[in-house]
């Protein structure tokens, strides 16, 4: 009994350090540790707020390209000349579901409106449902498993203020940081519980890559819930 007390309180201790981090961090702090790569060895060369938050991005490969525009569902939109706008998913979801074992379709043809579901990623008997965020008609689909790639084209039909309601370049890069950190606060709740399913940590943390992966059933709902089922 004595040792299970022990770990209790090790992973109470823990889960509390997260969510600290994760509060401090989205209030533009300089935080390290889970999910966040370490500080320069020198204080001269610590970045600023934005350089800092641009290169813990990079560090994971999770920072959105400059040129498309990102949905809080975490979907991107990327305009063409023909003014169709391919749709894919991004980086942080991305990278935090892993292996993709399918995707679901929508038709062509078939209209969606903005914060409708347009397509799903499944992994196993598992799937994550992903907004349209666009309004308009279901011009090409792409089965293609391959993370960068765009999932449907969209010809859009109320483009201008679909666009309003994302964010592109810096503002895209600080958006998914505090995502980053969100994710974190997210699995840190979820701790204690996910120990007694049999959830283990590598070196006191969990690595982002491939992280729902790694996690079970209600986190996977979680995440689902909180970040992807946006209007």
């Amino acid at each position: 009994m004595v040792p299970i007390a022990i770990v209790t309180i090790a992973l109470a201790f823990l889960a509390v350090e997260m969510i600290i981090q994760a509060v401090e961090a989205r209030r533009g702090k300089d935080v390290y540790g889970f999910f966040t790569p370490d500080p320069p060895e020198k204080a001269s060369q610590a970045p600023t707020n934005y350089s800092r938050m641009a290169a813990s991005l990079d560090a994971f490969d999770i920072r959105p390209p400059a040129n498309v525009f990102l949905h809080e569902g975490h979907t991107w939109a990327a305009v063409e000349k023909s003014g169709e706008a391919e749709i894919g998913v991004d980086p942080l979801a991305r990278k935090a579901i892993g292996k993709i074992d399918g995707i679901e379709l929508p038709k062509v043809g078939r209209e969606v409106r903005r914060g409708e579901k347009l397509f799903s990623l499944r992994q196993g008997a598992r799937a994550a449902d992903f907004v349209s965020p666009i309004e308009g008609s279901v011009t090409e689909v792409n089965d293609s498993l391959d993370s960068g790639d765009w999932v449907c084209k969209v010809s859009p039909r109320n483009l201008s203020d679909d666009l309003k309601a994302m964010r592109i370049a810096e503002d895209g890069v600080r958006w998914i940081y505090s995502e980053l950190s969100r994710l974190q606060e997210m699995v840190a709740m979820q701790m204690p519980r996910l120990q007694t399913v049999g959830v283990t940590m590598q070196d006191g943390g969990l690595a982002l890559d491939n992280l729902l992966e790694a996690l079970d059933d209600e986190a996977w709902q979680a995440f689902g819930e909180q970040f992807l089922n946006k209007s």
